[in-house]
């Protein structure tokens, strides 16, 4: 019940905060007069958030009611993406270089868990799409995950989801072409996504070890001077 109510009570208060929260102008001054952010807020993200929490109370009255799931995306990457800011900010306060280089690596991690995340979620509304499947069967059809609970169905989908990223193995697999299909797709994603990280992780380690040698060059120079 808590849970229900206290993400609809928190975005609600937070869509009322947004009136009053400063933003940067394009002379980089931080704006913080009310009618001003308030003007600024209802131009940019007033209808995108108040669709939100229009559904989520909406849902309240009416269950199986999700008027604008899109918007519940957005919003996602709008959060995300200040947040990002806001460890960039942070990080550049920091003068250890061990220490950002494990925000470094801690938010390349979290991007890899947001991307499980949805791909799973995904595989799981897929496995729950039975009309769809033109077999007859997904892969929660013969009941083999779809009997525990909808816990381990969404671990076992974001299990599926990991081993795309790596080649581990996985009992699961494709049973109808939509599965199949998406399944490719995940895996290109995958494969492109998984490169990526491996070549900045390189790059961020070598980076550092640079840093690391030249300030022990620099040390043993004084040290000899």
């Amino acid at each position: 019940y808590a849970a229900a109510w206290c993400p609809r009570l928190f975005w609600s208060a937070d869509l009322l905060v947004s009136f009053a929260t400063g933003y940067v102008t394009s002379d980089l001054h931080v704006e913080r007069r009310l009618h001003l952010t308030a003007k600024h807020f209802f131009k940019r993200w007033f209808l995108c958030d108040a669709a939100l929490v229009t559904s989520d109370w909406s849902s309240s009255v009416f269950p199986g009611m999700r008027l604008i799931c899109l918007a519940r995306l957005v919003r996602l990457i709008r959060h995300t993406r200040r947040m990002y800011v806001l460890l960039q900010r942070a990080k550049a306060r920091l003068y250890h270089e061990v220490t950002r280089l494990a925000i470094d690596i801690m938010l390349l991690v979290l991007i890899l868990f947001w991307m499980a995340h949805m791909f799973g979620c995904w595989w799981f509304f897929m496995g729950r799409w039975e009309e769809a499947a033109d077999t007859g069967e997904t892969w929660l059809s013969d009941g083999t995950y779809s009997g525990v609970g909808s816990s381990y169905e969404y671990l076992t989908a974001l299990h599926w989801s990991v081993t795309q990223f790596t080649p581990a193995s996985m009992e699961v697999a494709p049973r109808c072409s939509a599965e199949r299909l998406y399944n490719v797709i995940v895996i290109f994603v995958s494969f492109f996504v998984g490169s990526t990280v491996v070549a900045t992780l390189t790059a961020m380690m070598t980076q550092y070890r640079l840093q690391v040698g030249e300030a022990m060059r620099k040390m043993r120079q004084l040290q000899a001077f």
